[in-house]
């Protein structure tokens, strides 16, 4: 059986790389696979993670008609018997599109690691031509069948997550973290932490990521007087080394997200983590249990969840254990089946 997972941008560093990763070295030896990008990664080391058996493409152009023409190219090549798994929702019509136009009949199913709305990276629509949906969140099948799509032709299926060694908490300090990249707006929203952040004047703030925002970042901090308590760490190759045996929480106060793989890298670990009510946060943060949340623009109830955090962190096994169903063996149980049922 052939499988051709094709993936948007990727930076090589994010969550949607670290599940396509497991997936593919699960699967290498089983299936005849293939990982086509439509771009360089701007971190290739990622790429050396993945099963030497998996077979990697990159699209030989950046933008434009010459993208367009080498995937046309691409699924014009593709056999009757391959699987198109798509990770990008805009190249899904251009694949139905090929197949309808010269009478192909491979599958194509989507695969999507963001929230169709509230997000301006993807035409959400572009995903109903796609025969069978991979639905990483309860959220975003809730969304595909709000848009058209057949509920039997959606699979729920989350993300995986290994067993991490649970921390102690013994050396805890007044700290919350942040992973990921650093937007002021848009999906990360980290203005909002910044703002929540000086209305607790005790607490500080570890960044471990990079983004186009940095500058004014740091600039905001210096605007509300907290710069003296965020600590920059930059990008790093193992961030839980750096904070996990101090860090009270990892926070997000994003405007949207499909299923937050640094949760579940946090909670796997014993960590609780502070969220923003963005649509689906609750898959995973099971309130006063192994997180808290707190309405989107709401800088007060975010500095009140800051401040509580504390009241949660003293248990880590009862926090890993409450994401059993994202654990490795449980995952793919799930995608097995689902495998078993969808792929020609």
């Amino acid at each position: 059986m052939k499988i051709n997972f094709i993936c948007p941008p990727a930076s090589g560093n994010g969550g949607t790389e670290t599940v396509l990763t497991k997936v593919l070295n699960h699967y290498a030896g089983r299936y005849d696979l293939t990982l086509t990008l439509t771009n360089k990664p701007e971190n290739p080391l990622w790429l050396k993670q993945i099963d030497q058996r998996v077979k990697v493409v990159i699209a030989s152009c950046d933008h434009g008609i010459k993208k367009q023409l080498f995937f046309i190219k691409t699924f014009l090549q593709t056999s009757n018997d391959t699987n198109l798994i798509m990770i990008g929702a805009n190249m899904i019509k251009l694949a139905a599109l090929v197949r309808k136009v010269f009478r192909k009949k491979y599958r194509i199913i989507s695969w999507i690691h963001y929230s169709l709305f509230e997000q301006n990276l993807f035409d959400s629509h572009n995903i109903l031509y796609a025969d069978y949906h991979l639905a990483i969140a309860s959220t975003i099948k809730k969304q595909l069948i709000q848009m058209g799509a057949a509920e039997n032709r959606i699979k729920l299926i989350f993300n995986p997550i290994e067993h991490n060694p649970i921390r102690k908490v013994d050396n805890l300090t007044d700290e919350i973290s942040f992973i990921g990249r650093i937007q002021l707006q848009e999906q990360k929203n980290l203005s909002e932490l910044f703002n929540g952040l000086s209305h607790v004047p005790e607490t500080k703030l570890n960044i471990l990521g990079t983004g186009e925002d940095v500058e004014a970042a740091k600039q905001l901090a210096q605007h509300l007087k907290i710069s003296q308590r965020v600590k920059w760490y930059g990008w790093q190759k193992d961030p839980w080394e750096q904070i996990s045996q101090h860090t009270q929480a990892i926070v997000l106060t994003s405007n949207f997200e499909g299923l937050p793989m640094v949760f579940l890298e946090a909670i796997s670990r014993g960590i609780p983590v502070i969220s923003s009510k963005f649509i689906g946060y609750d898959d995973v943060v099971i309130e006063g249990i192994n997180g808290l949340s707190y309405e989107k623009g709401n800088i007060d109830q975010l500095a009140q969840k800051i401040t509580q955090i504390n009241q949660i962190v003293g248990n880590p096994q009862k926090i890993a254990s409450s994401i059993e169903q994202f654990y490795t063996e449980n995952y793919f149980k799930r995608l097995d089946s689902v495998f078993k049922e969808i792929l020609q």
